[in-house]
């Protein structure tokens, strides 16, 4: 369920970024995350690749199974850099997600916004957690 998840990219409902849910999640797939930078102004769409996906079985490294896949960014994004969005299913039934990620401004306007930029990947990575936390929950007491 949480692989599904992140490839329905739940992690992104947010009310203020998002990824349209039906963007394949494959390498080579590009894909746009529109942002509201400042509430009052227009919405931001920023091109990313996908890089790289891996799905690894049962069994492997003492996992039950790990999904996790990266992007980068394409010209035309604020930013330059990278980013992974994992899930691991460990041998004690324990459920984890990691985000982890790299960048530069690669626009002016990202090089005098700075910290309002790093504040957003803050602001980011606790906004997925919490989206993703959601999703699981509310999956989980529909199964009730």
């Amino acid at each position: 369920m949480a692989k599904s998840a992140l490839q329905s990219w739940k992690h992104f409902e947010l009310d203020w970024a998002c990824v349209e849910p039906n963007t394949s999640v494959e390498k080579g797939t590009n894909f746009c995350v529109c942002a509201r930078i400042l509430r009052g102004f227009p919405w931001v769409a920023m091109p990313l690749q996908i890089v790289f996906v891996n799905d690894t079985a049962f069994g492997s490294n003492n996992e039950k199974g790990r999904f996790d896949f990266g992007s980068g960014t394409l010209c035309g994004h604020l930013l330059a850099g990278e980013e992974r969005f994992s899930i691991q299913w460990d041998k004690d039934d324990r459920v984890w997600y990691e985000i982890s990620s790299f960048s530069k401004p690669a626009h002016f306007l990202s090089a005098l916004g700075y910290p309002i930029v790093k504040s957003m990947q803050t602001n980011f990575s606790m906004g997925s957690i919490h989206a993703l936390l959601k999703h699981m929950t509310d999956h989980h007491e529909r199964q009730e």
